[in-house]
């Protein structure tokens, strides 16, 4: 009888074994598609890869081409003389110069040539791009500051892309967790890689355990959000991982039950390009702990 039940339990183990890995494989099988997608919005025409320029507007007339007598010098095959932004107390402008194909996307009537074109507010999101053969730009505004983003669909960065290197995917890096939100929303001053500091949204905390102590990332957004953003950084940085931190989407479930799922955690743009304003993590989102998941950095930025 002992040893039947010997046998019994060992089967038992040999079962629990078989679903655990049965459950590893699901997910790897779900991470593959995620990361899948990662890479065709990091690939995608007018993906971060595609960043090709970034161009700071003084107050009054920027003029801009491939010329070098200009104010912003777009990188060749740009015409020599395009047009100019101009930028008066927040207010950006754009007038194109006669003979220069200039044209950008409306919904309503399709591919459409720009001459002149104001951006009222471009505070709460940046604008469609304008496109010029295969270059698309548009003005941004960060923290007070105005620029030009270009993208260049021929982009090197772009087209000579060999991937993400990353950690192996494990299920055990998906932590459940729970969301612990302030009686009234605050925001957290937030920096950046070019040097400011935004006051962002900061409905509350993440909380979760690892390793038997427990941890807390201030996340972004609504409280009324479905899943939260956050930036942070780990003992990893700069060794294993990109050294300004990492991306991370945190899943809300019901009853204030949050997924921080690490494997997910991804590089900022800035690791793959100059031309990103990243965000970097806030103070209170340095984790005195090494996050051996999610995507890793060997490159130069």
């Amino acid at each position: 009888m002992r040893g039947l039940a010997i046998l019994w339990l060992g089967c038992l183990g040999w079962t629990g074994s078989a679903v655990a890995e049965d459950a590893q494989s699901a997910y790897r099988a779900e991470w593959t598609t995620w990361h899948r997608a990662r890479l065709d919005r990091l690939t995608a025409e007018d993906g971060f890869l595609s960043l090709a320029g970034l161009y700071w507007l003084a107050e009054g007339e920027n003029r801009f081409g491939a010329a070098g007598d200009n104010d912003i010098v777009f990188p060749d095959p740009a015409p020599a003389h395009i047009g100019v932004f101009a930028l008066a107390q927040g207010q950006v402008s754009l007038s194109v110069n006669a003979g220069v194909a200039v044209f950008r996307e409306d919904p309503e009537e399709g591919k459409t040539p720009v001459r002149a074109l104001d951006f009222p507010d471009l505070t709460d999101a940046d604008p469609a791009p304008l496109a010029l053969d295969s270059l698309l730009f548009y003005p941004i505004e960060r923290s007070g500051c105005y620029g030009i983003r270009l993208k260049d669909l021929h982009s090197e960065t772009r087209l000579n892309f060999g991937g993400i290197e990353h950690f192996p995917p494990d299920a055990s890096w998906r932590i459940e967790g729970r969301f612990e939100p302030f009686a009234k929303p605050r925001t957290v001053p937030v920096p950046s890689i070019i040097g400011t500091v935004s006051g962002t949204p900061w409905p509350g905390d993440a909380l979760f355990t690892i390793g038997g102590t427990e941890y807390r990332l201030a996340v972004f957004g609504e409280e009324a959000s479905d899943d939260f953003f956050t930036v942070f950084a780990d003992q990893t940085n700069g060794d294993d991982t990109y050294g300004g931190g990492r991306f991370l989407v945190i899943e809300r479930l019901a009853d204030n039950r949050v997924v921080v799922d690490f494997n997910k955690a991804y590089n900022p743009p800035c690791a793959f390009t100059d031309y990103a304003t990243c965000p970097l993590p806030p103070a209170q989102n340095h984790l005195a702990v090494r996050i051996e998941a999610g995507e890793q950095y060997r490159g130069d930025h």
